[in-house]
């Protein structure tokens, strides 16, 4: 029996990578080794290797700490884009952290899942939502990126929620009313998980 026999690699990363370096998109946390390849040349790794291997693929992060958005629409750097719908796929910072957790601890995770919310919303209602819950001037139509040079994709996690997975932020809503309350200073509440 060969040592990779008995290993499970995990691949987590997003459109960002995560931000933890640059580069950097493959976490083998068996070794905790990192590799710098990313998004399908790290699936394509994964699918050769001889081990059981599971990715989680990340919408956008944001949450405490990662609040560009909601600064840009307070301080009225924000243009809603022109032409047709451009969806965008989100996850809440603490909600990744939760799911990353959820999938270590399961017995046989399948090998991807989608770590995005429940709601792949376009980009015009998410600035306008925000827009409206900061109390400043909604964006204007003006040159804001289109759909069709940034994606549009309706991203769903339906196997992260079969597999058993809760949102604490399951929407867009409910987790830029945490980031704009303040809320998810951490990633989850001591003995949350049986410690």
């Amino acid at each position: 029996e060969a040592e990779w026999d008995n290993r499970h690699f995990w691949e987590v990363s997003n459109a960002e990578h995560l931000a933890l370096s640059d580069g950097v998109g493959m976490i083998n946390l068996s070794h905790f080794a990192i590799f710098d390849v990313v998004g399908a040349e790290a699936e394509a790794l994964l699918d050769e290797c001889p081990s059981r291997t599971t990715s989680l693929r990340l919408g956008g992060i944001y949450g405490p700490g990662r609040t560009r958005l909601v600064e840009s629409v307070l301080n009225g750097e924000m243009d809603l884009p022109a032409g047709p719908a451009a969806h965008t796929n989100r996850i809440h910072r603490d909600d990744a952290a939760l799911a990353i957790v959820h999938l270590l601890e399961l017995d046989e995770p399948d090998s991807i899942y989608n770590g995005v919310d429940r709601d792949p919303a376009d980009r015009r209602e998410v600035l306008t939502w925000l827009a409206d819950r900061l109390d400043v001037p909604r964006p204007t139509v003006g040159s804001g990126t289109s759909a069709s040079s940034r994606g549009n994709k309706r991203v769903k996690s339906d196997r992260l929620v079969e597999s058993g997975f809760e949102f604490r932020y399951p929407t867009f809503r409910e987790g830029y009313e945490s980031v704009i309350a303040g809320l998810g200073a951490s990633h989850w509440s001591p003995g949350e998980f049986g410690e």
